[in-house]
């Protein structure tokens, strides 16, 4: 009997060369010039006539230029170039992915990812970093923030409650330094917090008690610790007749609580 056979998807691969790099700078070129023609009236266009314009005009490049790729590879260049246009380009499946929790990238070529608590190298990268200037100034634009060597540092707070920091020439010297850190959209609960072990039954009721009587409470620690998580549970003990304001540098905290005031300072 002949054994099945199957073929190996090497797409993963193919994007991380730089023959794929070198093909869609190429292909992205090509977008712009015929973007230059559209004017104005490509600015209006929503993100499923950009994917389909994206996909249209890189299958008449591939063709025309000869470019030697499968239709797999095409697919590859065009995805990435619609997110590109239409994205965030490589940062977006990313911010997408609900286990990744932070975003660390030390230059264009040095993309870091922590998942839980666990920090791993990605085989994604930017073209240069000029391309990655360039994804964070579209982060950072709907913010009103500037980024440039006058003001070559940015800590913001993103629509969706995660953080963004970025530190650039003549700060950094290795390239830009983007730091993203993505909170939980529902924040952990104090049941939540004592099925994970963080605490005990006996520290539950202490705190519970703390915050009902109004005792002050110093929360510290470093990176990824939890201070955040914490605090967030901490609200769930505030009664629901309490006003709640909070104070921070960048807006990160999200309490469960009806009456919240939020500020950031100046």
């Amino acid at each position: 009997m002949t054994a099945s056979i199957e073929f190996a998807d090497d797409s993963p691969a193919f994007a991380n060369t730089q023959r794929f790099q070198d093909i869609k700078a190429a292909a992205h070129e090509h977008l712009l010039s015929r973007i230059e023609e559209l004017g104005a009236e490509f600015g209006r266009w929503s993100r499923a006539a950009i994917q389909q314009f994206v996909n249209v005009e890189v299958d008449s490049f591939v063709r025309l230029r000869r470019v030697p790729i499968n239709e797999t590879e095409l697919r590859l260049v065009a995805e990435s170039l619609t997110k590109e246009l239409a994205g965030l380009g490589p940062l977006e499946d990313l911010l997408a992915d609900p286990s990744v929790e932070d975003i660390l990238i030390n230059g264009y070529d040095n993309v870091f990812v922590s998942r839980r608590g666990v920090l791993q190298r990605e085989t994604l990268r930017f073209t240069d970093n000029q391309h990655l200037l360039r994804i964070v100034r579209r982060i950072l634009a709907p913010l009103g923030r500037r980024l440039d060597e006058s003001c070559p540092m940015v800590d913001a707070r993103l629509p969706d409650g995660g953080r963004l920091n970025v530190v650039i020439e003549p700060l950094a010297v290795d390239g830009p330094m983007v730091s993203i850190r993505k909170f939980r959209q529902d924040p952990l609960k104090p049941a939540d917090l004592l099925a994970l072990g963080t605490f005990n039954e006996e520290i539950h009721r202490l705190l519970s008690f703390a915050v009902r009587e109004r005792c002050n409470i110093l929360v510290s620690g470093g990176t990824s610790s939890g201070k955040t998580s914490l605090l967030n549970a901490l609200a769930f003990f505030i009664p629901e007749t309490e006003r709640v304001v909070t104070v921070e540098d960048t807006a990160e905290l999200s309490l469960n609580h009806p009456h919240v005031v939020r500020l950031e300072a100046r």
